[in-house]
């Protein structure tokens, strides 16, 4: 009889306490219902933010030249240091010069045999002149003179340009730097036999590694609001920095930027331009190009954790004045530090859902909490 009263007492609580939660439970739904939850929101405003786009690029010389041999020959000596610097003119080989200089020598005394026999048929021609007007010739024979003294004249013309270009190949086997820049090792060496018809006549390489160039690519997204900018008063600037993050180049420019998108990796090429004094960057190593001057008026940030992707696109969620949840497509472009940059869907003034975005949904009422946007 016991174990009865103490099983019916039992049940009688267990009621009870059922009772009592489901009590609480419709008590608290209907708090909920009468005093919407509370959700972050920021409202948007204008802002006034300098931006700071980095990115990844490869140094190359302004100017590479390869310095060949142009004519057949010995190499004889080189005079400049592998890897060193040399001047624009500076004599960086020497082929053997003699056969050149013989090559010279034989047009010199072509072009005084041309021009000796130049001025006999000169005087046979003035001769026949005078007697061809007292008719004491034929004008076949007065015909022949000129003809002859014609020719000789084209004769001495085409000694003087073999002449010409003997004293050009002789001034080849004395190789110049075309530029000044940093020589590569040398392709050759000494006692080569060099030359176009060779097969050999690349000899050495130059870089100018002063300015230098930086080759880099531009993200697409960012292009199209880098465009907007470069059209205001500040010209776009650049650094360069290394993977440290240490700033090694400064006061650079942008002085190219493709017409056509790679299709291949969705970005735009671009080259920046460095004064590069004692060539503290070299040709082929990777750095950062940071682009400079970059401020921009009335930009509308919003939170990249604000902003969710969706079939259409970016949106956002919104609080209307009613203090109701709504859903708002928007066009974002570049990320600025934790932002996304929007141009197109917001307007100055509108509250976006920072936090609890799945706690919420379209046409739900919240209890807006104000929050102090994040400094860009």
């Amino acid at each position: 009889m016991q174990s009865v009263n103490r099983s019916f007492a039992l049940l009688l609580w267990l009621g009870a306490t059922l009772v009592g939660c489901s009590r609480d439970q419709a008590a608290e739904l209907a708090a909920a219902q009468a005093s919407p939850p509370p959700i972050e929101v920021l409202t948007l405003s204008p802002r006034t933010v300098s931006l700071d786009l980095q990115y990844p690029g490869r140094a190359s010389g302004s100017r590479e030249v390869e310095v060949r041999a142009r004519v057949d020959g010995i190499l004889l000596r080189r005079h400049y240091q592998e890897g060193g610097e040399v001047k624009a003119g500076a004599v960086l080989f020497d082929i053997d010069p003699q056969p050149y200089q013989v090559a010279l020598e034989r047009a010199n005394a072509q072009l005084q045999l041309a021009e000796a026999l130049w001025r006999t048929a000169q005087r046979a021609w003035e001769r026949s002149e005078a007697v061809f007007a007292k008719g004491a010739i034929s004008e076949a024979d007065h015909d022949t003179a000129r003809s002859t003294y014609e020719q000789a004249a084209a004769a001495v013309a085409l000694a003087k340009a073999e002449r010409e270009a003997a004293r050009i190949n002789l001034g080849y086997t004395s190789v110049t730097a075309p530029i000044s820049g940093v020589t590569s090792r040398e392709v050759v060496s000494e006692g080569s036999l060099v030359g176009p018809s060779q097969g050999t006549s690349l000899l050495t390489r130059l870089v100018q590694t002063d300015p230098l160039y930086v080759i880099f690519a531009i993200p697409e997204s960012d292009y199209s609001a880098l465009r907007h900018l470069s059209a205001q008063a500040d010209p776009l600037g650049a650094k360069l920095l290394l993977g440290d993050g240490s700033i090694t180049l400064e006061g650079g420019s942008i002085d190219f930027t493709a017409s056509t998108v790679d299709a291949a990796t969705g970005t735009v090429q671009a080259r920046a331009v460095f004064a590069n004094p004692g060539n503290p960057v070299l040709p082929g190593q990777f750095a950062r190009v940071g682009l400079t001057n970059l401020t921009l008026d009335n930009a509308l940030l919003v939170p990249q954790a604000a902003v969710m992707q969706g079939p259409q696109g970016a949106f956002v969620l919104s609080v209307n004045a009613e203090n109701l949840v709504q859903f708002m497509p928007i066009t974002t472009t570049m990320a600025v530090g934790s932002d996304w940059l929007v141009t197109a869907g917001l307007q100055s003034g509108a509250r976006i859902i920072t936090k609890g975005l799945l706690k919420v949904q379209p046409g739900m009422p919240v209890t807006p909490v104000p929050v102090t946007p994040a400094t860009p």
